[in-house]
Formats: structure tokens, sequence, C-alpha cells
């Protein structure tokens, strides 16, 4: 499979249930990360069962972890950018007039209602039905 992979707006419509589901995932498993590296223990005492709590703290951890990158990866490997997890933002790949463009998504959305230059980012999104009048292929 070559990349990056390039979709329709019709596409990529149909793919936003399942990125919208890892996207969801990603942000659970992030927020969980990040509390998870909140806690610090000690185990000044030498305690056998104080030990024994640090591994299964740093086993959760890295379990989460290795799923956090599971799920990225199969965003990636269908061909979504992934630009934003904590505010649920990921592009598609797309063509214009020749040239590449990002379809553009944010978590919460109900379809993919804009686009913008790759070199541009959300804040130069534009409304899709400028390229939809224009036939985006």
């Amino acid at each position: 499979m070559e990349y990056p992979i390039y979709y329709t707006v019709e596409e990529a419509k149909l793919l936003l249930p399942v990125v919208e589901e890892k996207v969801l995932r990603l942000l659970k498993i992030h927020k969980a990360l990040e509390f998870l590296n909140t806690i610090h223990v000690e185990n000044t005492q030498r305690d056998h069962t104080v030990d024994l709590m640090i591994t299964k703290l740093n086993m959760n951890y890295y379990k989460k972890l290795y799923h956090y990158h599971k799920c990225l990866t199969e965003l990636l490997t269908i061909g979504v950018v992934v630009k934003d997890i904590q505010n649920g933002l990921v592009d598609f790949y797309a063509k214009y007039e020749g040239r590449d463009v990002h379809l553009c998504w944010k978590l919460g959305e109900k379809e993919i209602g804009h686009w913008h230059e790759t070199h541009e980012g959300f804040s130069g999104r534009q409304p899709i039905h400028l390229l939809q009048q224009k036939h985006l292929l």
C-alpha cells in the first residue's frame, strides 16, 4: 500500500464511525496514561508488597501504552493523519486540482465539513462545499 492514502469526501465519511471509535479510545487511554504518570511511589522501607504494587502499576502503564500505540497504528495504517489526540483532530489526504489537501474532522462533528491545505492546518479550515463545488477528486 502506498502512502499517503487519498480519500474522496464520501470515502472519508464512510470511515468516520471507525475513526471516531478509535479516536475516543485513544483519548481515554491518553487520559489514563496521564493519570498513571502522576503516581510516584518510593519503597524506602524495602517492603515486598510495595515492590509488588509498583510492578503492577508499571505493568498497567505499559499495557495501556501498548494499546495506545496499537490503536494509533490502526489509524495510521488506513491513512488517517492524527493531528491532536486531546482535541480529537484528524485529517484525511485528498487531491484537489492536482495537489494534496487535507479533509479535516474533529471529534464531535457529525461529518467531514472542512478541508485545508496541507501546510495550513486547523486555523486554515474552509467549508467542504467549496471543494465539492469544484469536484474534489
